[in-house]
């Protein structure tokens, strides 16, 4: 879907102003600089936290991780170190405000703000296989069906699945309605499945917000690797929206024995697990919920991005924000659109069930 300029013109200052620069290009003014803040000793630990959303320590680290993506090549005209940009990045998704506030806060322009932004979220996004991913092997997939049988003594789980509405701006142009969801505004649709430690094992974030999960899930890449018997007897649990499958499994819409109350029971709290996750990713991150005003392929970059720096502040044990309450989610399990396709898997679970004394 291509789109000029003009088709951006509602997102404000986030989008990159052509007129500006060529204002500045002709009629340069003293080039200045502004005094730049040293956020790693001029905030304590908990305004730190507060900030942007991590400790010093595991920006620290995630920084030693992408620096060198990030250094410049040469020191000319002051450039903006790796921690700054890294710390710009973050504060900017922890408030979801505007470039030029930003920009302010750290002493330098909103073009150059949206900038680093970008180049930030791709040093991050490079750093995907190494936090997102599925069980590869037999101790990590043991450990994953042992975690999430603890739960509510559903076997055999390897994850759970769900979508979520990621709120944006309109994007404009003729292909703008693609993007408002069932709720009525501008969204990303977002499929993610996650482990039960509440950290993302997959997560696709290119579909349009009116695209539904059923649709999104078709056409994943994680399907074809369960498709190919990639994971064995693994299981994935997902709401009625997605199709019944005999490694993803749906609960029952209209339980009626034991077997089948206890199977719907067991599945429900064990899919609880995803809302939780996807409550504290979109509470840790405020702007997946504010409305990003960017264009679409930074919106998925900074979804992706996201995922994985909550998945890094729960290897490094961070402070989990307040997930209690209502956290937007959209909730789309509630669509009843089930497609059974294979009974089997679901029929030998509800038995196992019914045989159960727990």
């Amino acid at each position: 879907m291509l789109k000029t300029m003009g088709d951006y013109d509602d997102l404000d200052e986030e989008v990159y102003d052509e007129e500006e620069e060529l204002y500045h290009m002709y009629f340069r003014q003293p080039n200045t600089i502004k005094p730049r803040m040293d956020n790693l000793e001029n905030w304590s630990d908990a305004e730190f936290y507060e900030k942007f959303r991590f400790t010093k320590h595991t920006v620290v680290g995630l920084l030693e991780q992408i620096k060198n993506k990030l250094i410049h090549k040469t020191n000319k005209n002051n450039p903006v170190t790796p921690v700054q940009q890294l710390l710009i990045t973050l504060g900017f998704f922890a408030s979801g405000s505007f470039y030029i506030t930003i920009g302010d806060f750290a002493g330098i322009h909103k073009t150059t703000t949206g900038k680093i932004i970008h180049r930030v979220c791709d040093a991050i996004s490079s750093l995907l296989d190494q936090y997102v991913y599925m069980p590869s092997n037999t101790s990590e997939v043991d450990k994953s069906q042992l975690d999430f049988y603890n739960v509510a003594q559903f076997p055999n789980v390897l994850a759970v699945l769900d979508c979520t509405h990621v709120k944006i701006q309109s994007p404009g142009g003729e292909d703008a309605d693609y993007y408002r969801c069932r709720n009525g505004y501008f969204a990303i649709n977002v499929q993610a499945m996650c482990n039960a430690s509440l950290k993302f094992v997959d997560i696709v974030a290119r579909w349009p917000g009116s695209t539904h999960a059923s649709t999104i899930f078709e056409n994943s890449f994680v399907k074809s690797r369960f498709e190919n018997k990639e994971f064995k007897d693994g299981l994935v649990l997902g709401g009625g929206c997605f199709p019944l499958r005999n490694y993803l499994i749906t609960p029952i819409r209209n339980p009626q024995t034991e077997g089948e109350h206890r199977f719907n029971e067991s599945h429900m709290k064990t899919r609880r697990i995803m809302e939780k996750c996807l409550r504290l990713w979109k509470k840790r991150f405020p702007i997946l919920t504010t409305g990003m005003r960017c264009k679409v392929p930074l919106v998925q970059k900074i979804i992706v991005t996201t995922a994985i720096l909550h998945n890094i502040s729960i290897d490094c044990n961070e402070t989990e924000p307040d997930v209690d309450g209502s956290s937007g989610e959209e909730n789309d399990i509630l669509f009843n659109c089930n497609e059974v396709v294979h009974q089997d898997a679901r029929n030998d679970l509800i038995k196992y069930f019914s045989n159960s004394t727990n």
